[in-house]
């Protein structure tokens, strides 16, 4: 079994399960050696590329200290193969212990497989994401996913946008009006509602926390700062994502209001 199934397995990962029937269904001691050569060929390419994407995989994680913090791993590149994310993903999920989901573009979707650790159903967690998905399906500790290469690329206007906060913030305590008045001055559109969501996400995340300051005009605030961890980030971003340099010349060029003349709690 621990011979010919993975063999037959990946036949259908990497090329085509018709191999796999064609070993099989033959009566023909030569034509089921020939298939068997070429399945076991197969299999050993199907190692190969398991062995450099995960290798691949776990550079992502390492080189990013948003990731080795996160409670679960996110992980997207388009030329992937395929057959072997599910692979990826189970190993991703055996060394870290938490949900994995690994995508990769395929027929001009982004598609991939998501696997979890005990107690977190990972189906559900995707179904909550249906309305970003075109299908998926699995149960509670496997699912796979198929979603437009656009919403892959919404969530990454969506990091754009947490980039120009954390931005803001690195410039020293600041009050949430004054982030989204430097926010509305780079030309980003967001309104006071969708701010406060996203700071409580950037906070659970640990790349944010805040000090309650005593206001002389009314109640106490909240003046956000990043930690260590979200500096960190902050700075990995910055290496990587160049083409914002314009959305941050127009926030920095805003003076917010700071703490000074308020007394800290």
């Amino acid at each position: 079994v621990f011979t010919i199934a993975p063999r037959i397995n990946a036949a259908g990962r990497i090329d085509s399960g018709k191999k796999a029937v064609d070993l099989l269904v033959s009566n023909n001691v030569d034509v089921a050696a020939d298939s068997g050569k070429d399945i076991d060929e197969t299999n050993t390419e199907r190692k190969n590329i398991d062995t450099v994407i995960t290798q691949q995989a776990f550079a992502m994680i390492e080189e990013s200290a948003l990731l080795q913090q996160s409670k679960s791993t996110v992980l997207y590149h388009s030329e992937w193969h395929k057959g072997v994310v599910g692979i990826v993903a189970s190993r991703l999920t055996e060394k870290y212990y938490r949900p994995t989901v690994v995508l990769t573009e395929s027929n001009g979707m982004a598609t991939g497989s998501a696997r979890s650790v005990k107690n977190f159903d990972v189906y559900n967690a995707i179904e909550a994401c249906a309305d970003l998905l075109e299908q998926f399906g699995g149960h509670k500790y496997a699912a796979g996913l198929t979603l437009k290469i656009e919403n892959v690329k919404a969530q990454m206007r969506k990091g754009i946008l947490e980039y120009c906060v954390l931005n803001i913030i690195s410039r020293g305590e600041i009050y949430p009006s004054d982030i989204l008045k430097a926010l509305k001055a780079a030309e980003l559109l967001v309104v006071e509602g969708t701010l406060y969501p996203l700071l409580t996400r950037l906070k659970n995340g640990g790349l944010l926390t805040y000090t309650w300051v005593e206001s002389r005009s009314g109640p106490p605030r909240k003046y956000y700062r990043l930690t260590p961890i979200g500096e960190q980030f902050l700075a990995e971003l910055e290496t990587t994502w160049q083409e914002l340099s314009a959305a941050i010349q127009l926030t920095t060029s805003h003076q917010p209001s700071t703490p000074s003349q308020e007394q800290t709690l």
